[in-house]
């Protein structure tokens, strides 16, 4: 089996899932399956199939397959569910061509059994790409995505960032708000993001209390933003109680930090003092803000190319030419990858 031709993304709702309580009415999910095409080829596609395991263990997602209903695309149908598997074909060759335009699938109602766990949600797929190169034949091809039911009532809000977007050097504020340990589970929280120098800061404590854990409800500053964008991200980590591996779940928050426009101050050329015997010279002066790197290019006159010259970088400085002809006009660049190019002549 191979990589499947399409890709495909399910979002749960609620999300995270939560297993049904010990007594009362079970809890549901729906399971919303998106599927799209990135290969820029039309894939050949005669059936998708979802499936999951049934039973009351933890890797099982329901016991009971019940009450359960679909939502399909037009130019699709579904076949009748059976034991946690919901197969569905295009009605004609035609629908079963998949473009840019992508597919949505939902399940819903889908009865959650007690016990919390991560469990698998495999998908089929029967499909071919006769565009590829090599070419891709028609097969079953499955994709196996990981996802985890937890406890009854546990949830866990967005991950906020109050303002959303700031200038370079400012600040901002994450809150949050989830459900805290109980007793039979223990949740641990912490906020990892990647800094201006590129290290990656874990914060999973409260300011100035360092022996704390970072609360299930609560908010922190983050101070000197710098890199566009700051993603954010919640990582929430349950271990129940004769669980063997934890269930982890992630919010994530993306701040746009305003990158400062490069600007040049000044760009000048004077004319050194003529001694009697030596070359014309000028000096070239400069003053630049939010400027990683620039270059500094001479022409001669009409016809001429431009060229680069040998000018160190500093943010403010002077250097001496010597022109070729009396009409020799010098530019400073700003260079970056990121701003903007920017030039004035002299």
């Amino acid at each position: 089996m191979s990589d499947t031709l399409l890709d495909y993304a399910i979002n749960p709702s609620p999300n995270p899932i939560q297993a049904s309580p010990k007594s009362g009415n079970a809890n549901t999910a729906t399971l919303n399956l998106v599927v799209s095409n990135s290969s820029g080829d039309i894939i050949t596609c005669k059936s998708i199939t979802l499936s999951y395991l049934m039973g009351t263990n933890a890797e099982d997602l329901s016991s009971d397959g019940s009450g359960t209903s679909v939502s399909f695309p037009t130019g699709w149908t579904p076949r009748v569910p059976s034991g946690g598997i919901y197969v569905f074909t295009p009605d004609t060759a035609k629908d079963g061509q998949i473009a840019g335009q992508g597919l949505s699938f939902a399940i819903s109602g889908i009865k959650v059994n007690q016990e919390p766990g991560p469990f698998t949600i495999t998908i089929a797929e029967d499909a071919s790409d006769p565009d590829a190169v090599p070419e891709q034949p028609e097969e079953v091809r499955n994709k196996y995505v990981q996802m985890a039911k937890f406890p009854a009532e546990f949830t866990v809000g967005d991950l906020l960032a109050d303002p959303p977007t700031v200038q370079q050097g400012d600040s901002t504020t994450l809150s949050w708000s989830g459900s805290g340990s109980s007793g039979n589970y223990t949740a641990t929280y912490e906020i990892q993001y990647v800094d201006g120098n590129g290290n990656k800061v874990t914060i999973n404590h409260p300011k100035n209390e360092p022996n704390q854990p970072l609360p299930p409800v609560g908010s922190y500053k983050i101070d000197n933003l710098v890199t566009n964008p700051t993603v954010f991200y919640l990582n929430v980590q349950v271990q129940v109680t004769g669980n063997t591996h934890p269930l982890l779940f992630r919010r994530t928050a993306v701040v746009t930090v305003v990158q400062p426009q490069p600007t040049i101050n000044y760009f000048h050329i004077d004319a050194n003092p003529i001694v009697s015997g030596q070359p014309l010279s000028f000096i070239l002066s400069w003053s630049v803000a939010n400027v990683a790197d620039f270059q500094v290019v001479a022409n001669d006159g009409a016809g001429g190319q431009w060229r680069r010259l040998d000018v160190p970088f500093s943010l403010q400085g002077k250097h001496t030419v010597y022109p070729r002809q009396l009409q020799t006009t010098y530019q400073m660049q700003v260079l970056s990858s990121s701003l903007e190019e920017g030039e004035m002549g002299g």
